[in-house]
């Protein structure tokens, strides 16, 4: 039985400053574009936003506050602040996605370029809720790993955040210096909701979202947060004709990935959904760094992929997380608003 969910903002969950409700996009296409957004609403009008747009002639572009994405001025009840703007429309099946404003090209910051982005999320698939749905094998796996206390029980109870996810298509525009792009393209959707994200809680994970040329979409992660989970495995395939299957185990090892802080680049792991085991083959061709937090705890790897999996081919997104411990940039911070140190030091 699939557990309870919001579909939309308006929710009130604490006055706790850690407090969240996130949405998350992902989308892509054959001919090379790929597009990131995300707004993760907080109190006091504060969104953690950003906007990634890969293009095959420009290369890759991310709003003018990355690596910072600490984002002020968002109205009541709305994801997204600073030209960012994800609204849903139809409950689990429609969202408007939309982007008005500057972008640097990661290669050059210096130049910046005007770009709108106007697009629609669609979807009648069935959502993949991760307090419910995650394959019982891997849940046994990750729990029997852990001594079973007090206080681990408190702390599953004192983190946990709903998050489910969809995948769906894409559709619209993206105007660039004038020149206008459309678009259609293989897109996914997350919701995470809770009275505390604290991102010091997290050590490292990395998901992989897949679209495939024949048809198969995939979401499939590895994340390591000591408190809770010190290795948890999960994710899930839709298969071409729909069908949707959770991850019952993934051979990704966290520690044999990128535990410097460079993920690789060509690299291949496996894993097992529906009964199936799928070889994943993954190729970097882009990637870009932005932090999450108040105190930039989060450090995110954004990178843009390749697939080819049981050969057959596709395009998609991975995000490595790392935990920083190097603090926020001074001069970013010194543009802030004022009361945000208040914030700041509440949290």
């Amino acid at each position: 039985m699939k557990g309870r969910l919001w579909f939309g903002p308006g929710q009130v969950y604490s006055t706790q400053m850690q407090a969240f409700d996130a949405v998350f996009f992902i989308a892509t296409n054959k001919e090379g574009f790929y597009l990131i957004i995300g707004a993760e609403r907080r109190n006091h009008g504060i969104i953690n936003g950003l906007f990634y747009l890969l293009t095959p002639d420009r290369g890759l572009l991310c709003n003018r506050k990355i690596p910072d994405t600490i984002l002020f001025g968002a109205k009541k009840d709305e994801f997204g602040a600073e030209g960012i703007l994800l609204t849903p429309v139809d409950a689990m099946r429609n969202w408007s996605v939309k982007y008005h404003g500057e972008m640097r090209l990661e290669s050059d910051p210096e130049q910046v370029m005007n770009v709108k982005l106007d697009a629609e999320f669609n979807s009648d698939l069935p959502y993949f809720n991760f307090d419910t749905d995650l394959h019982p094998s891997a849940m046994c796996r990750a729990f029997a790993k852990e001594d079973w206390t007090k206080e681990y029980f408190n702390n599953l109870k004192s983190a946990h955040q709903t998050h489910y996810e969809q995948m769906g298509n894409m559709h619209g525009s993206v105007e660039i210096d004038g020149t206008v792009h459309q678009l259609e393209l293989q897109a996914f959707r997350d919701h995470s909701y809770g009275h505390k994200r604290d991102w010091d809680l997290m050590h490292r994970y990395a998901f992989h979202m897949l679209f495939l040329e024949n048809g198969m979409r995939a979401s499939i992660g590895v994340i390591c947060q000591p408190c809770t989970c010190s290795l948890l495995e999960s994710g899930y395939v839709y298969t071409p004709n729909g069908d949707l299957h959770p991850l019952e185990w993934c051979d990704f090892k966290l520690y044999q990935h990128g535990e410097g802080g460079t993920p690789p680049v060509d690299y291949a792991f496996q894993f097992k959904a529906g009964g199936t085991v799928y070889t994943v083959k993954a190729k970097e061709i882009n990637q870009s760094i932005h932090f999450k937090g108040w105190k930039w705890e989060a450090r995110m790897v954004e990178r843009f992929l390749t697939y080819d999996v049981n050969g057959v081919l596709g395009k998609g997104v991975s995000e490595f997380h790392y935990h920083s411990s190097k603090g926020r940039s001074k001069s970013i911070a010194r543009d802030d608003p004022g009361w945000f140190q208040d914030v700041i030091q509440k949290s």
